[in-house]
């Protein structure tokens, strides 16, 4: 699931970017309660950019969630083995997106050099390791998955 502080994408073929099999379609519980969809972050990718795109994705993710950018043939997917920050900012200007976890800490340098930058994907509960500011001030769609360890916990709870 992907929430986007502040703005919400509802279910739509937008701009006939994308067809209804293409869709991987998430709910999400605003705060008014209201239950609403939105899509995956590959989707993201197609609404914001219309040309092909390079993604780079700096920590370790679940190969499922890899394919699914990997079948779109409209996205490059980088998935460099063990990548440190200093690593992410040598070649971060090379990539339209950037899907993190908790080990990647996309500071202000990495923003400023990232300037093909479009979004950058939080592939976990929250955001404390991307600088929001930056990416704000640079208007760097942030988005992440608010309930991604939902039943990892639940679990663990039992």
């Amino acid at each position: 699931m992907i929430s986007v502080p502040g703005l919400f994408f509802p279910k739509r073929l937008a701009f006939g970017l994308l067809s209804e099999s293409e869709l991987l379609p998430l709910t999400m519980e605003s705060s008014g309660g209201i239950v609403i969809e939105i899509f995956a972050i590959g989707d993201v990718f197609k609404l914001l950019m219309h040309a092909p795109m390079r993604v780079l994705i700096s920590d370790q993710l679940a190969e499922p969630g890899v394919e699914i950018l990997r079948k779109d043939p409209a996205i490059q997917v980088d998935v460099p083995p063990g990548m440190n920050d200093e690593q992410v900012l040598e070649c971060i200007d090379q990539y339209n997106g950037l899907i993190v976890r908790s080990g990647t800490h996309v500071t202000r340098t990495m923003i400023e050099r990232g300037h093909k930058l479009r979004v950058i994907g939080r592939a976990g509960v929250g955001v404390d390791n991307i600088d929001m500011a930056a990416a704000t001030e640079y208007g760097i769609l942030v988005v992440n998955a608010p309930t991604g360890n939902t039943v990892s916990a639940a679990e663990h709870t039992i």
